[in-house]
């Protein structure tokens, strides 16, 4: 019995301490349960993006020798060193407020609250995601200017002046292969978008953005897998959001995440024949991610202006932003139409800083039409471009863009393109077009016409681009709130600054290196030629580009012999009545030919080229066969020296008809046009005579 009581008692003490084990387990269970409860509520109420404002940039001076002097050159590029150089007269242009932010305090920031989402050197400030609790500690370094939530406005801060003075050369390296031999372009489905801003004949030219850098901000990128975009010339992609190098979608994003900025990015980089083609698709681009498509939040501003940041540092010469901010989640604190007076948001501000720097800043107007005042920032800004949407028209505003005046009353948006029914890719199908709407499609359009333009005339200035396309636009003369100026007509741009010399296309003609070039000036082009340094010589050959009947197109043909199976350094240089023109613009080297290569320029159309295929004859009429009334026929002849030439055209009575002379012209492939407009139905002879012989060709008149 005790031993039966005795193991009852054991029994009954398992049970009391089995049970009071899974009851102090089970308490420590629920304790456990709602710390995390509340600690994940207590992250969640109090876990907030702040700005944490610096005094300065550390200790040491801004000047030429310095640490900081040295890291912040480091920082900004070369080529963004050049294209300051454009709008501010100092031998290089680096100032206080480009400097890091400084990493001693970023670093004593860092062992509080590890989480830094951005670091702006403009503003000198950090953003960081942390607690109230973490804040009021940050608050008391004494190194803090001032800290506020992302949520409200920019904080106004004072500028730093230039200091300091620095000479460095950069030499700007043109690359012939760097966009040839892609054949005539046939635009599919594209044609009228670029049509619109007259944008095809630069292509037809060989004109395709070939030295041009443009930088995108969006919500990412899918561009690698699709045909028309995965060759683009990106240099490269940065996610501000998540602070690496993928700008396409990642574990955790949307679907949709990366959708917006691929299809932006398609307008200008494409290059698909038959299907797409990019207003620019020989550019070098950048692309940043700042847009979270999660909500719609201030950080995402910050993002924009760590962007912008990043986008003029690596020497972009066009930025283009289908972006905008003006209504932010319930919990943000939105902008009002006041804010929008061109130089208040940190957008604003930001794109502001750029353009004073010499970059293009091209930005979306925004979708909010059609009342008046909807346009959102930075397309207020003072210095940016804001584009409107237009109709296939050319003259109608789409519906939704937004439209200005900004709040002071100026007009904006500035310019507009084609905004509806857009023709892009569709980012979910490698082989797949979409037609897409918006001011965000209209934006790279402008910016990538920019970017035609600055492949020609690389000295332009921020303002003179702006001014060019507001005096060749649609609205010029009476400019609204709807689409500014209206359309720019760039090659009419492009020809009011000054002579258009096209990248070089060159090809082997028998026993000759034909340099061909297009040339265009609104004045009446006097000298037109090329100076050829062989291997091995210390001067240039001059050598004359003459007039061809392919419209705007002249050539020079230089004997392979001069080569000597070497390549040579090529400069064009062309006068009008008022300006000379040299291409490569403003460089200490030509572009490099090599014999016997054949190097189209994307666009041109090779076979209207001049080109004399059989070796056999040394001169023929281009075409045999000519309608009645038909203006001109050419004659083409090969000379292998230098000869005046003589040519007379006789018909089967030997009446002379019409006849010319030419002068001390050079060897190669030569074309002379004559007239036959008056020439009746019939058979014709022309006789052409050169130094050491004698040519006989039939031409017939039907």
């Amino acid at each position: 019995m005790k031993i039966l009581k005795s193991l009852e008692l054991k029994k009954s003490n398992k049970y009391f301490f089995s049970n009071a084990y899974f009851s102090i387990l089970s308490l420590c269970l629920i304790i456990l349960f709602l710390t995390i409860c509340q600690f994940a509520l207590f992250a969640q109420e109090n876990l907030k993006f702040y700005r944490v404002f610096f005094k300065d940039k550390g200790p040491e001076q801004f000047v030429k020798g310095t640490k900081i002097f040295d890291e912040t050159l480091k920082i900004i590029s070369p080529k963004a060193i050049e294209r300051r150089k454009k709008v501010i007269n100092t031998d290089i242009p680096v100032f206080y407020e480009d400097a890091p932010v400084y990493e001693d305090y970023i670093n004593t920031v860092r062992k509080i609250s590890p989480n830094i989402r951005a670091i702006l050197r403009w503003h000198n400030y950090i953003v960081i995601e942390t607690t109230e609790n973490n804040i009021n500690k940050i608050k008391n370094l004494d190194f803090v200017k001032k800290i506020q939530e992302t949520s409200s406005s920019l904080f106004s801060l004072s500028k730093e002046e230039p200091k300091f003075e620095l000479k460095k050369n950069v030499l700007n390296l043109i690359s012939l292969e760097e966009c040839s031999n892609c054949g005539v372009i046939e635009y599919g489905k594209s044609f009228q978008q670029l049509f619109l801003m007259n944008v095809i004949k630069f292509h037809e030219m060989g004109i395709n953005g070939d030295g041009v850098t443009i930088g995108f901000l969006d919500n990412g990128f899918r561009w690698k897998g699709h045909k028309a975009v995965k060759n683009s010339k990106v240099i490269a992609e940065y996610d501000f959001i998540n602070q690496d190098s993928v700008t396409s979608n990642q574990d955790g994003d949307r679907p949709d995440q990366d959708g917006h900025g691929s299809i932006v990015f398609a307008t200008v980089s494409s290059f698909y024949n038959g299907k797409l083609i990019g207003v620019a698709p020989c550019a070098s681009f950048y692309l940043g991610k700042t847009e979270d498509m999660t909500g719609e939040r201030r950080i995402e501003e910050d993002f924009y202006a760590a962007g912008i940041e990043w986008l003029e540092s690596q020497g972009v010469d066009v930025i283009s932003t289908s972006l905008g901010y003006y209504k932010f989640d319930s919990t943000e604190v939105e902008y009002n139409y006041s804010n929008l007076d061109g130089k208040s948001t940190l957008s604003a501000i930001t794109v502001n800083k750029a353009v004073s720097l010499g970059v293009v800043c091209v930005t979306a107007a925004g979708n909010s039409g059609p009342a008046p005042q909807t346009i959102i920032t930075p397309a207020d800004a003072d210095s940016v471009i804001a584009v409107g949407a237009a109709l296939s028209d050319g003259k109608t505003p789409a519906n939704f863009t937004s439209r200005g005046p900004r709040f002071d009353s100026k007009i904006k948006p500035d310019l507009a393109a084609l905004g509806n029914a857009v023709y892009t890719i569709n980012p979910n199908d490698s082989d797949g077009f979409i037609n897409a709407n918006g001011t965000s499609m209209a934006t790279p359009l402008i910016s990538g016409s920019i970017g035609l333009l600055l492949s020609v005339f690389p000295e332009l200035r921020t303002y003179e681009v702006r001014d060019l396309l507001k005096k060749s636009a649609s609205q010029s003369a009476n400019p609204d709130a709807s689409l500014g100026w209206g359309i720019p007509d760039l090659f009419n741009a492009a020809q009011e600054y000054g002579i258009i010399i096209s990248p070089i296309t060159t090809y082997k003609v028998l026993n000759f290196q034909k340099i061909a070039v297009f040339i265009s000036s609104k004045f009446n082009i006097i000298k037109t030629e090329i100076l050829v340094k062989f291997k091995g010589q210390d001067s240039f050959t001059k050598f004359h580009l003459y007039k061809s009947s392919i419209e705007n197109l002249y050539s020079s043909d230089i004997p392979l012999s001069l080569f000597n199976n070497q390549p040579a350094e090529v400069f064009v240089i062309v006068e009008d009545i008022y300006k000379q023109r040299t291409y490569p613009y403003n460089s200490e080297k030509g572009i490099m030919i090599y014999p016997e290569s054949d190097n189209i320029q994307c666009g041109v159309d090779f076979t209207k080229l001049p080109k004399f295929d059989n070796p056999e004859i040394s001169a023929f009429a281009y075409p045999s066969l000519i309608k009645q009334y038909s203006d001109n026929i050419k004659i083409n002849v090969i000379l292998n020296e230098f000869s005046d030439v003589y040519i007379k055209i006789y018909n089967l009575t030997g009446q002379l008809m019409t006849s010319q002379y030419h002068s001390e012209r050079e060897p190669g492939l030569a074309e002379f046009l004559l007239p036959v407009s008056n020439f009746s139905i019939g058979n014709y002879f022309a006789v052409i005579k050169q130094k050491s012989k004698t040519d006989i060709i039939k031409f017939v008149v039907i």
